[in-house]
């Protein structure tokens, strides 16, 4: 790098949101929208899961999906 640049610095920080209710608290919501919509409907067409009813006997299991990504790259993609 030329020696004139040398005195510049860039400072930036990203900090990801971590829930869902700070992702969608941040001004790119909109963005991890649709991220968690087009990863959905993968999961949907890839026949990942089908939806059924679930038994009265039996309590839903909850699951967490985290994308360490930018809201503008897919989840998993690097």
């Amino acid at each position: 790098m030329p020696a004139k640049f040398n005195s510049f610095v860039l400072l930036a920080e990203h900090i990801e949101p971590e829930t869902y209710k700070e992702a969608m608290a941040s001004e790119d919501s909109y963005k991890w929208l649709a991220v968690m919509k087009e990863e959905l409907e993968s999961l949907f067409n890839n026949n990942t899961w089908i939806l059924v009813n679930l038994p009265s006997d039996r309590k839903a299991l909850v699951a967490r999906l985290r994308c360490l990504n930018s809201p503008e790259k897919r989840c998993g993609e690097q």
